[in-house]
């Protein structure tokens, strides 16, 4: 899960694989960035509102709360 938020934020610290993966398809870091801010943000809500209240776990730690707000049939 952490792997789409090390391709994404990671460049910004430091250089990394963005790069490479850029490089090798010959389009912008940006677009690399952005897709896996993307993957790193729908797999944090796929956690957050399938995961964990999948195993009856309650919790108000805003790591495994959803980002996005409620959804349906909250």
């Amino acid at each position: 899960m952490l792997d789409p938020l090390n391709l994404s934020i990671g460049p910004l610290l430091y250089s990394g694989d963005s790069n490479g993966i850029a490089f090798g398809l010959g389009i912008s870091r940006w677009i690399i960035q952005v897709i896996f801010a993307l993957v790193f943000l729908f797999n944090h809500e796929l956690v957050a509102r399938v995961l964990v209240p999948g195993f009856g776990v309650e919790t108000n730690h805003f790591l495994f709360k959803s980002w996005l707000g409620k959804a349906q049939g909250d």
